[in-house]
């Protein structure tokens, strides 16, 4: 541990010593303790506190210091903490900061959330979001800072290589930003003129991030750690004057500019502006109803008169409904007038108040901005709440209910070494070590906000430098975190108070550390726990809605009904991701604070390989973190497929009598050969990278890998192998084979499923509406009326269509050498059938299909037909998207309101169909790059050129914009219902589409023109129900009442006419499944 330097004191004699403390009272002597011990270092002070038995506080600057390495002794005691239980904490140091929040939930006061919800985001801001987050996205700045230079490079070069890269970027925003006043920054290398343009994008940057988690994955940790060097001691002086630092804008600094504005947090009413609505367990008409008493009545109402009331003396907007006053009067028709009076807008005009200027679109975002924590608290906190309902509903901590089937175990009891569990816990002790850890994550995810303030705030501490360290996980920079650490100890004691019982496990915090090198993980790490509870608790309450649904029923009679199939999945789900696994020793994982969500991440990792993933599967589960193709496309998936096939021929080899000098294997040899490939880590991918730079070869790099792995087995027989890895290949022969793997599992484990999942929703859909009337708009104009169901059902048949094209598409695999004639090949074994062997290889080991000719590289003919394929998918989907967007803009469609969602940053009313515009807009983006790969992939210059490599390493950013089309468009599936009263109302405007079946009925009986004469009678004139039944019923006695369909137009209205819509959408809309 680092203990503080600290001055030599003088030491009194032991008998002086002596005759003091005789003398002296307990209090006194406490005193005497205490003040001694704050000169010594904290071992030491906590030495004595503990020998002594008296409580000692230790101040916040040595509180908050951790340990960068773990010793052998706390690893020791680490592994032992587990076993004691600790009472509840009571020292100064549990109890909440001055002025901070405790827990920043529902209950904190408007005052105290204001301090740290941060405003949202304008239009104009977005401009600069956009701009700084294409900035990042394409720098590369971390990869060429945070690198351990050869020791002949000095401090001062490494300070010119950082400067240099920190001057491009801060060059590149002002470039992008005006190019004329880019090109003359780069001339001047004024910074300091920009440092309000800097400033600005910057902490628009950081607020986003903080208002959306899932959002910017990929550059907020580039933006920080350029953040982090602008503080460095060794650059702070190029950069002190430009300040590009400046604190987030929040709810409260924004209103403490004006103490007006700042009077609102203490306005009751401000509690019915922020109010939410939520769906959750209630229907959708009592949804309805809440948006119509509270969105559209006290909600508006209340946001109107607080922004009249606290913006500043006028700056109000007038009331003017302006040329939609009339469409607005209609779509608002329904709220109440209650409480519109404005005769408090001005009560605050004869206060004579200095301070900014804030209008009322200003008070109206911090209005928003408090409404959105309280859902996002809600929705990210739900996930916990609904693990502890669970819990509690199905598990006690006094019992064990053993009525499941009897293959599955739902008693919590866990042993170390059975199953990975690295603890031994009775049920009782399981129970509440989970419910602890639950309740903790809740607890964090509602300071969160807080957390990420202060976070940001150790991370840019100019006071706080970091060190550059191999943490054992790579390169990372490892820097303390007093304000987060102190917040999480904070937490942790509410936690045992709020609990009450015995601490079961250690309160160990890693922070600062190898296992948290800094805040910026430590954040990373707890926004995580939505993304794994969340779709686990999606997948538990589907099953009782699809209980009943094909493919479901019987899978769920199989584990023993719905209560049953909860128990297990829970009682696993309780047991091992709560087991102290995932990591390499106790103090890494065991169960300390953090080392619960490793376990946790540990048993997502496994969900696979359970018993019961088929029922998350047919619940919709498409994995926990939304980043399925990046073990498939990255670079260490490319390295995983590589020595996949490389160890696939080697086996081959073994197993084949025509190769005698390759040693035959034992079933535990091939083991040992096989999990060369199957239990490949990340660090052996960064093993194969550190090759690489010597060797300048990506597949080499493989090769030696497997060349390593085999001597470290110590079997002299595997050994033996070495020299035949990659025996007779080309690089090419690898590569092709292992691209067809990639392509082969991204199509069955993401694309495939991902489809079925929204084919399955729109069946969904067409079931539901399949009777549901809608008029049919032609060349935009009226026409036949149809059904929802219907319309949903012509997309489920279309992309039905493409899912059998996506399976049909052959996957090809050559393996043939150089330039695809087994030259050396036929050399080296002249009497080998090298056709058999290449296509045993590829087909029956690899499971690929066979490609007999080619040049040097496959033709990937096949990789044209698989991105056409998804190419007509995305088509399709944009098809979708714009027909809904339409039905919504028609107002036919309606759009179920998610909490916290925002349509508009003024009209609170609006629910856009965003998520229809989002797949829209990345199907483009994929339908263009599939196209290139399409037309590029299969073209190459005699036997072989380059281009493609470079190619099709791209192939899995067109898959992830589908992806994430997919999701978008089913998000707005998830979303839509049909509003009944305004179809019905177009189909009762235009009684003239039903004319087109009584022109059929006077074809059919040969009347004389029959089209001209119901063109005569419609064009021109507005045709209501009386004028068309009164046509209709001169043209019923005209051929004759008696004749066969005659009768059918007495009951003829537009709702009716709909033809065979629903047999259609009963027939065609059907969900994969049911085939």
């Amino acid at each position: 541990m680092e203990v503080e330097s600290r001055q030599n004191l003088s030491s009194p004699s032991d008998d002086d010593l002596a005759g003091l403390v005789s003398s002296m009272k307990h209090r006194d002597l406490v005193a005497v303790v205490q003040g001694y011990v704050r000169s010594c270092g904290e071992e030491e002070r906590l030495q004595v506190a503990k020998l002594a038995g008296i409580p000692v506080h230790v101040p916040e600057d040595l509180a908050s210091d951790t340990v960068m390495h773990a010793s052998a002794e706390e690893e020791r005691e680490a592994e032992m903490d587990q076993y004691a239980d600790k009472g509840v904490e009571t020292s100064e140091e549990s109890e909440p900061e001055a002025g901070g929040l405790g827990a920043m939930d529902d209950q904190a006061t408007m005052m105290a959330r204001a301090k740290w919800v941060p405003i949202r985001l304008t239009y104009d801001e977005r401009k600069l979001l956009r701009l700084v987050e294409s900035a990042m996205q394409v720098a590369d700045y971390t990869d060429k800072v945070d690198v351990q230079f050869p020791p002949n490079v000095s401090p001062a070069r490494q300070m010119a290589i950082r400067a240099r890269q920190m001057c491009a970027i801060l060059n590149g925003l002002v470039v992008a930003e005006d190019y004329s006043k880019g090109a003359a920054l780069v001339k001047s290398r004024d910074y300091a003129a920009y440092g309000d343009f800097y400033r600005k994008a910057f902490e628009i940057s950081r607020r986003y991030k903080l208002l959306n988690p899932e959002r910017m994955r990929s550059t907020y940790g580039k933006l920080i750690y350029f953040l982090m060097d602008t503080v460095r001691p060794d650059t702070v002086g190029l950069f002190e004057h430009i300040g590009v630092i400046e604190p987030v804008k929040t709810v409260y600094s924004t209103l403490q500019s004006s103490p007006r504005a700042l009077k609102m947090l203490d306005d009751p009413l401000l509690e019915v502006a922020t109010r939410e609505i939520y769906s959750e367990g209630r229907s959708r008409g009592e949804v309805q109803r809440d948006i119509k008493a509270v969105m559209w009545g006290k909600k508006e109402n209340a946001i109107r008169k607080l922004s009249r009331k606290y913006c500043a003396k006028g700056t109000q907007r007038k009331k003017n409904k302006g040329h939609f006053g009339g469409y607005f009067s209609y779509m608002f028709s329904g709220r109440t007038d209650e409480d519109s009076s404005d005769g408090d807008d001005n009560a605050l005009d004869s206060e004579e108040v200095e301070g900014a200027r804030l209008t009322q679109e200003d008070i109206e975002q911090c209005i928003y901005a408090l409404g959105d924590h309280s859902t996002y608290l809600r929705f990210n906190r739900l996930p916990c709440d609904r693990m502890i309902q669970y819990m509690q509903h199905y598990f006690s901590p006094d019992r064990i209910d053993m009525d499941v089937t009897e293959q599955f175990n739902v008693s919590l009891a866990i042993q170390e070494g059975n199953n990975g569990s690295r603890l031994t816990h009775s049920h009782a002790r399981q129970y509440n070590f989970v419910l602890q850890s639950l309740t903790l994550w809740r607890e964090v995810i509602s300071d969160m906000y807080r957390l990420w303030h202060l976070a940001e705030e150790d991370l840019l501490d100019p006071t706080n430098p970091y060190t550059l360290q191999q943490t054992g996980q790579g390169l990372h920079r490892v820097q303390k975190s007093p304000k987060v650490m102190k917040a999480m100890r904070q937490i942790v004691a509410r936690v045992q108070r709020q609990l009450g019982d015995k601490w079961i496990g250690s309160t160990i915090v890693h922070l600062g550390d190898h296992n948290v090198p800094n805040a910026l993980m430590f954040i990373d790490k707890y926004v995580q726990v939505p993304r794994i509870l969340g779709p686990l608790v999606l997948c538990l309450d589907k099953i009782a809605e699809m209980k009943d649904a094909p493919g479901m029923s019987n899978l769920v009679k199989n584990f023993g009904g719905v209560e049953n199939l909860h128990r297990i999945i829970l009682s696993d789900f309780f047991r091992h991701a709560f087991d102290g696994s995932g990591g390499d020793n106790f103090f890494d994982a065991g169960s300390c604070i953090d080392g619960r969500l490793t376990s946790a991440w540990n048993w997502c990792s496994q969900i696979e390989d359970k018993p019961y993933f088929p029922v998350f599967l047919l619940t919709g589960f498409t994995g926990f973190d939304g980043t399925d193709l990046n073990h498939i496309f990255s670079e260490f998936g490319l390295i995983r497929q590589r020595v996949r096939v490389e160890v696939e021929w080697l086996t081959l080899m073994s197993d084949r009598s025509e190769f005698p000098e390759v040693p035959s294997l034992t079933p535990e040899q091939r083991n040992k050969l096989g999990k060369i490939a199957s239990d490949l880590t990340v660090e052996d991918g960064l093993r194969v990278k550190e090759i690489e730079r010597t060797t300048n070869h990506d597949v080499k790099a493989v090769e030696y890998l497997i060349k390593e792995k085999l001597h470290a087995t110590g079997d002299p027989t595997l050994a033996k192998l070495t020299e035949f890895t990659h025996f007779a290949c080309t690089s090419e022969d690898i590569n092709n084979l292992s691209y067809a793997l990639m392509f082969t599992e991204a199509r069955s484990k993401v694309l495939r499923p991902r489809f079925i999942s929204l084919i399955n929703k729109l069946a969904e859909l067409s079931q539901e509406y399949a009777d549901t009337p809608l008029l049919a708009l032609t060349h935009g104009q009226p026409a036949t009326p149809t059904t929802f169901g219907k319309e949903c059902a012509v997309f489920v048949h279309r992309l039905k269509r493409q899912l059998r094209n996506l399976d049909n598409v052959e996957v090809m695999g050559k393996f043939n050498g150089a330039t695809a004639n087994y030259n050396a090949h036929i050399i080296a074994y002249p009497d080998v059938d090298w056709f058999d062997i290449s296509r045993t290889l590829v087909e029956d080991h690899l499971g690929l299909n066979w490609q007999p000719v080619s040049t040097q590289i496959e033709s990937h003919d096949y990789v044209s037909e698989l991105c056409d394929t998804v190419a007509r998918m995305n088509t399709i989907m944009i098809d979708m998207c714009r027909d809904f967007w339409m039905y919504i803009m028609r107002g036919v469609l309606g759009l179920r309101t998610i909490a916290g969602e925002v349509g508009s940053s003024t009209m609170p009313h609006k629910v856009n169909p965003i998520d229809f515009e989002n797949a829209e807009g990345n199907c483009g983006v994929a339908i263009s790059m599939l196209h290139h790969f399409s037309t590029k992939l299969p073209i190459s210059r005699m036997q072989r050129d380059l281009t493609d490599s470079t190619v099709q390493r791209a192939v899995g950013s067109a898959f992830a914009h589908t992806i994430i089309a997919i999701d978008s468009t089913i998000k707005g599936l998830s979303k839509v219902m049909v509003s009944a009263p305004v179809a019905k109302r177009e189909l009762d405007e235009h009684w003239a589409v039903t004319g087109e079946a009584v022109q059929t009925l006077m074809r059919r009986y040969g009347l004389e023109r029959p089209y001209e004469r119901l063109k005569e009678f419609t064009r021109g004139r507005e045709i209501d129900e009386a004028a068309m039944r009164e046509f209709t019923e001169n043209i019923a006695r005209e051929i004759g009442e008696d004749k066969p369909g005659v009768k059918g137009l007495e009951n003829l209205t537009p709702q009716t006419y709909i033809g065979l819509a629903p047999v259609i959408a009963r027939k065609y809309g059907t969900p994969v499944d049911k085939e």
